[in-house]
């Protein structure tokens, strides 16, 4: 292979695969924080949406947090809490109220 058909790879390309980022914030100290993963990473804004929202209904307790943000821009797109009847307090950066 000779030198001629090298070529240079950017590096950004490599870098945003996954730039959508969910984060995990317990509201109280639980023993089985050590066994779970709290920072997962996904592809498109519509996968990290529907897949944070049923992580927090599957592994969820009361005043859990998700905050999912892109990671180039480091905008805070929202947050996903669990209030204490329960249900999902859903925040977005495209809301009005956030």
């Amino acid at each position: 292979m000779s030198r001629s058909n090298l070529k240079l790879i950017k590096l950004d390309v490599f870098v945003g695969e996954r730039p959508i980022i969910a984060t995990m914030q317990y509201g109280y100290q639980r023993q089985e924080i050590r066994r779970k993963r709290i920072v997962r990473r996904y592809k498109t804004l519509d996968n990290a949406l529907t897949l944070a929202t049923a992580w927090m209904r599957r592994d969820g307790y009361v005043k859990d947090m998700i905050v999912i943000h892109h990671e180039l821009t480091g905008l805070e797109l929202g947050t996903i809490r669990m209030n204490a009847q329960g249900h999902l307090v859903e925040k977005w950066v495209w809301d009005s109220d956030f």
